[in-house]
């Protein structure tokens, strides 16, 4: 069985090189970027099993707007979105973004343990 691959979208370089190195361990298959413009072009060309995305970052979109575009033409695949903002992700699912909240600042073992369990096959 191939590894579960993962979309990471974080503008912070040091953040984002946190949670890719700690996947990458963890056996994930992770690519990942810093803007949700170029997210968009991941995810038109690849195949993931699990997008997780923060918020706010530079561009056109934001993590909300990629969190939609991503359950629009994959709604199977899990969204898990990051914020230290716990007002927006409070609002996730008023504003229709069916997504888990992951609070900032986190450890990093924690969104592996997440990832894990939203990718892990489902049981029959």
């Amino acid at each position: 069985m191939s590894p579960s691959r993962v979309l990471v979208v974080e503008d912070v370089s040091f953040v984002r090189a946190l949670m890719v190195d700690a996947l990458d361990e963890a056996g994930f298959e992770v690519d990942h970027t810093g803007d949700a413009d170029s997210a968009v072009r991941f995810l038109e060309r690849d195949g993931y099993d699990i997008l997780v995305t923060d918020i706010f970052m530079p561009g056109k979109l934001n993590g909300l707007d990629l969190a939609a575009r991503s359950r629009a033409t994959h709604p199977n695949v899990p969204v898990v979105v990051m914020s230290a903002r716990s007002d927006m992700l409070a609002g996730l699912r008023e504003a229709g973004i069916r997504a888990t909240p992951l609070p900032k600042p986190f450890d990093v073992e924690d969104l592996v343990r997440m990832v894990r369990r939203l990718t892990a096959p489902a049981a029959d």
